[in-house]
């Protein structure tokens, strides 16, 4: 065979494939770095922003929370002065001390819209001003569960009252009277003391916070108004703010509330926009955003530095591995080339070619042991075109004579049914007959040598028809009362695979043809063989009789037919579906490896 040289095949090509599966790995390689280490900066970057400006959340709330916690602390402990003073009056009973405690607790300020109320350990509220659940039990209920559980101290919920139309927060203050079985209560919504909180410290908090070289963080309101800012006031800076859109960019960030996100910037008028990154995040009692920003290009610019190095790296390390490969390429190609068609006129069929060995010591060896290699193979095709021709005339030998031997035994077999006057040994030599004419069959499109002759295969489908053809003209088959259609795509098998599958094929042409017979019906017998998967085909036999219904199929260890072609699909590894309809046909399908 001769084999075509491409310009793709040339050694100089195959060097710079090497070049190129060195240096693509390293130029990705060195990318692959540089991104990871681009990616662990941004991320650490991304997590500064991140962190600061949750701290300043977080320092903001705590100021907040504290200024709560003090105030309404001072608040209980005055209520729980006077109730101990009432309660020490020996004037007074129980009852009168209760509803003076009382009045004088609900007549305590508490902030602008605070106020007193009190419950028992079970949960009942004595006084409130929501007059709606007084009385009833809230044990199960928020702060009051939580206020059963604590019975001192401070903390944070929502509350909604009869009267209002949604949760806000809120924050409380107790204290348990034993005496009384009472738990006084100061509380009153968290976002009016916002006005509480020590500016300095918010301005002072921003101005500390460093964020890469132009990076800072800020406050404000959701208009657009700086609560604090270290570069920006409201009033010096109102015509830089417009120019940006502040008010937009404020917007965008409460709508947002928690999360990154981008916007335009220039840092003076006349300089350029700029995108910056953010990480904003809400407070709910001020109405403020806290943010952290930075120019996302001192993120990227890092990263695209570093790749325009490796390129230019990348690109003179290839010039120079393409220069020595150039140098090498050129020494070696010649007798490489010699060789190659050396191998091409011996692949051709001419072995008497040989080539001149030349070049480095390496490729001489290489052409040295090319010569050999070829007179050695020289030698072994002339011996071995002797042996297979040897070969190839004793398999059709022995196969003719198989062949003939079938015959002979088939012809013993009528000389013995011609000589016997018993129906039923009459039968079963007939049966005998079938069978081994099958395998006959077989044998003789084995001595087929044709285009569709493959080693010990035969071409399945012109097997089984000719078998069919051999039943028909055969047996004394009446072609008006039994015909045969069949459906054989060309698929090649297995000798003895075809053996069985035709001595199957054979007990049920005999079947549907002696029922056919017995009940005087017109039998049609539909035959498909055809492909399923790759190497799966599937075998099917119809007829229109019901010849495989319980009533003339047997299903026992008695019948013959039924045994032999269980044997059969087994050692075919096959899969058997018997189907019948009473009024319409009956049909036997095998699925079977090939």
């Amino acid at each position: 065979m001769k084999m075509k040289r491409k310009n793709i095949s040339t050694l100089r090509f195959r060097f710079l494939v090497i070049l190129f599966a060195a240096v693509i790995p390293f130029y990705i390689f060195t990318n692959l770095i540089s991104y990871s280490n681009f990616r662990l900066t941004r991320n650490q970057l991304l997590a500064q922003l991140k962190n600061t400006t949750v701290s300043l959340h977080n320092t903001y709330e705590m100021l907040l929370r504290n200024s709560v916690t003090v105030y309404l602390r001072s608040k209980v402990e005055a209520g729980s002065d006077i109730t101990y003073y009432i309660l020490a009056e020996d004037q007074l009973d129980i009852t009168e001390k209760k509803q003076l405690i009382k009045n004088r607790l609900q007549n305590i300020e508490v902030g602008s819209t605070g106020y007193f109320y009190a419950i028992d350990s079970n949960g009942i509220v004595l006084f409130h001003p929501d007059k709606n659940i007084v009385g009833n039990s809230l044990k199960e209920v928020t702060p009051v569960a939580e206020q059963l559980m604590l019975k001192e101290g401070y903390f944070e919920y929502e509350w909604q009252n009869t009267d209002e139309l949604e949760l806000k927060n809120k924050a409380l203050y107790m204290t348990y009277i034993p005496e009384l079985d009472w738990f006084i209560t100061a509380t009153s919504y968290r976002d009016e003391f916002t006005v509480m909180i020590d500016m300095d410290i918010i301005e002072s908090t921003i101005a500390a916070m460093v964020l890469g070289e132009n990076g800072y963080s800020y406050v404000t309101e959701v208009n657009g108004t700086f609560i604090a800012h270290p570069r920006y006031s409201n009033s010096d800076d109102a015509d830089l703010l417009i120019k940006n859109d502040f008010d937009s960019v404020s917007r965008n960030l409460y709508e947002s509330s928690d999360g990154f996100s981008t916007y335009f910037w220039r840092e003076t008028e006349d300089s350029p926009l700029r995108k910056k990154i953010v990480f904003s995040k809400y407070i709910e009692d001020f109405d403020w955003i806290v943010a952290s920003t930075m120019n996302l290009s001192e993120i990227n610019t890092p990263l695209t530095r570093q790749l325009i190095v490796n390129t230019a790296l990348t690109l003179l390390f290839s010039l120079i591995l393409f220069w020595m490969i150039k140098k090498i390429s050129f020494t070696i190609e010649k007798p490489v080339s010699d060789i190659f068609n050396t191998l091409n006129s011996a692949g051709s069929g001419n072995l008497a070619a040989r080539t001149l060995p030349s070049g480095p010591a390496e490729i001489r060896d290489i052409g040295e042991t090319l010569n050999a290699f070829i007179l050695a193979l020289e030698d072994n095709t002339e011996s071995l075109k002797s042996t297979i021709s040897e070969k190839e005339k004793l398999i059709h030998e022995i196969q003719h004579r198989i062949n003939n031997n079938l015959q002979t035994i088939n012809s013993m077999i009528n000389l013995q049914r011609d000589h016997t006057s018993n129906s039923e040994t009459r039968i079963i030599l007939q049966d005998i007959h079938k069978r081994v004419s099958v395998i006959g069959v077989v044998y003789d499109h084995m001595l087929i040598t044709d285009k569709d002759f493959k080693e010990d295969t035969l071409l399945l489908s012109a097997f089984l028809e000719d078998y069919i053809s051999l039943y028909i003209n055969s047996y004394d088959v009446n072609n008006d009362n039994f015909k045969v259609e069949s459906n054989f795509e060309k698929i090649h098998m297995r000798r003895n695979s075809a053996i069985s599958l035709g001595l199957i094929l054979n007990e049920l042409l005999s079947h549907c043809h002696s029922l056919s017979t017995h009940e005087n019906r017109m039998a049609t017998a539909v035959i498909s063989v055809k492909k399923e998967k790759e190497n799966t085909l599937s075998f099917s036999f119809r007829d229109n009789i019901n010849s495989f219904d319980s009533k003339h199929w047997s299903y026992n260890s008695e019948n013959l037919s039924y045994n032999l072609i269980q044997v059969l699909t087994v050692q075919l590894n096959g899969v058997v579906d018997i189907s019948s309809n009473e009024s319409e046909y009956s049909q036997f399908r095998m699925s079977l490896p090939n």
